[in-house]
């Protein structure tokens, strides 16, 4: 019987060291359940068991253990092999030590089951959390894209007019243009036949050969004849610019310098209209590039914003994603260690 005890008090300073090694596995996320205190508290509950030296008592422990699994299960051997050994018996130090290793597996090893499950479970809830915080910041992104998007389509809407009633301006401008140009030409081709009408009535050689008098003509046909060609053919309207007839040299000159003035004065006046239209044309322009550059900057804005809604939750939700996998695989891989931890412990009691 010494013999037996002495195996097992080695036996339990090994399940000390070997409970220390199950516990910082256990840190490393392969199951929680057996801290250094509840280690040294069940050791030294086992050997104020062994203490009793009770006859049916026999070693039932390995020298060195690597998983709870087996510690349980010898453990619960211990126990019933003990709770037999002790029936019939009341307030022995074997009860006690039962009752205290009981109360260490309530107290501190199901509790740490509990609590490496809690856990698990609290991140879940956390990275759950912050996949619906993606969401919501998301749709917070999104509605403000939106309302950018609205404030461009609203500045949108009176810039189409605005370069229709552009165009028309300049449509103005054009046909001004065009007067303006046949304006020059008339001008142009009146001034030339003031010019000429001037240089024939002023010729003093032409005006000498009019009135000179060839040989053998009457006084009555010489003056007859410098003066229909000078005043008029007889017979001939009256000038509408002086007080002879309209094919007389001073009538046919003023006629000439009159459509050459006036012509003059169109054109110049044509200038002008076109420079007005002109002057309409570009101040609608520049109201109309105005439209556009706050149009272009608020459709620029709008759609930043949404590239930057979607990049932002891409990389948030990803990012999530990845650890929520990650942690899911981790408690599938522990789920069947820690159920069998929790079971043994409940037998253990």
């Amino acid at each position: 019987m010494a013999t037996k005890l002495s195996v097992l008090a080695v036996a339990l300073c090994v399940i000390s060291s070997s409970a220390i090694v199950i516990s910082d596995s256990a840190l490393r996320g392969n199951g929680a359940w057996m801290g250094t205190r509840s280690a040294k508290e069940v050791e030294g509950a086992l050997q104020e068991i062994m203490k009793a030296e009770k006859p049916d008592f026999s070693p039932l422990f390995r020298m060195k253990y690597t998983n709870a699994k087996d510690f349980e299960r010898d453990m619960t051997n211990l126990m019933l092999g003990m709770s037999k050994a002790n029936q019939g018996q009341v307030a022995t130090p074997m009860t006690k030590s039962i009752d205290k290793i009981i109360t260490i597996i309530d107290d501190d090893m199901l509790t740490a089951v509990q609590d490496a499950h809690d856990a698990d479970q609290k991140k879940l809830g956390t990275i759950k959390a912050a996949l619906e915080k993606c969401g919501s910041d998301r749709d917070a992104a999104k509605s403000k894209a939106d309302e950018s998007t609205k404030a461009y389509e609203a500045a949108s809407v009176p810039h189409l007019p605005c370069r229709n009633g552009e165009n028309s301006d300049y449509g103005l401008v054009l046909t001004c243009r065009k007067e303006e140009t046949a304006a020059r030409q008339v001008r142009d081709l009146k001034c030339k036949a003031y010019a000429a009408e001037s240089r024939r009535v002023a010729d003093q050689a032409a005006n000498i050969q009019v009135v000179t008098r060839t040989q053998g003509q009457t006084v009555e046909s010489y003056v007859e004849s410098f003066t229909s060609t000078l005043c008029g053919q007889k017979g001939s309207a009256k000038g509408t610019e002086s007080d002879y007839k309209a094919d007389s040299y001073l009538e046919t000159l003023l006629v000439a310098r009159k459509e050459c003035n006036e012509a003059k004065d169109a054109y110049t006046k044509k200038t002008g209209e076109c420079g007005g239209l002109v002057d309409d044309w570009q101040k609608k322009r520049s109201e109309c590039d105005a439209l556009q550059k706050d149009m272009d900057e608020k459709s620029c804005k709008a759609a930043v914003e949404h590239k930057d809604a979607c990049e932002t939750y891409a990389t948030c939700f990803t990012g999530q994603m990845k650890e929520w996998d990650l942690h899911v695989e981790r408690c599938k891989g522990e789920q069947p260690d820690r159920e069998e931890e929790y079971k043994g412990l409940k037998r253990m009691k």
